[in-house]
């Protein structure tokens, strides 16, 4: 089964962002909807329906992916510019 490049392994944020745990959480968190919406489609044209355990293995491998990824803030980045609306 063909896998669509899902996206680069960096977050660039901009210099004045607040980077921390917390902030780990969120990219993660969005990380795993955005997996969802361009995966899903990906593994229910291959026979994959969601509900099946093909699906739902294929996702708790990803979400382990992301969880060491960004969740732990690996390959996140702080830009040089900074963005006006933030402290």
């Amino acid at each position: 089964m063909f896998i669509p490049q899902f996206m680069q392994h960096y977050i660039l944020v901009p210099a004045n962002f607040p980077v921390g745990a917390a902030n780990f959480s969120l990219f993660a968190k969005n990380a795993k909807e955005v997996a969802r919406s361009v995966f899903g489609i990906t593994l229910q044209s291959n026979s994959m329906p969601e509900g099946s355990e093909a699906y739902a293995t294929f996702f708790k491998q990803m979400d382990k992916h992301i969880d060491a990824h960004f969740g732990g803030g690996k390959f996140i980045f702080n830009s040089q510019m900074e963005h006006p609306n933030l402290p």
